[in-house]
């Protein structure tokens, strides 16, 4: 997470205050797209640069996969994630 505060004093919940913004889907997806716009592309090695060979992604341990439903689970009762996913008690959790 990012431009979180240092510390926080829960006072009242987020349904209750209804300060969910509307438009914060909107804004995280032109801020995605002004990122990857101002990323350099990458360039076709040359002869005086070789190529740089990319490590394979280690294998899915399925414990892990397992044991991260599982801890899932109490998120998704305030949290949504998918491509029809609405804000709930809390935020989606695209991206």
């Amino acid at each position: 997470m990012t431009e979180c505060k240092p510390s926080v004093e829960i006072t009242m919940r987020a349904a209750v205050l209804d300060v969910t913004p509307e438009e914060t889907a909107a804004k995280a997806a032109a801020k995605a797209e002004e990122a990857q716009a101002a990323e350099p592309t990458p360039e076709a090695p040359t002869a005086e640069a070789p190529a740089v060979e990319v490590a394979e992604a280690p294998a899915a341990d399925p414990a892990l996969i397992k044991a991260g439903e599982t801890v899932f689970r109490k998120c998704k009762s305030c949290h949504q994630i998918g491509a029809k996913a609405k804000n709930r008690v809390g935020p989606v959790l695209n991206g």
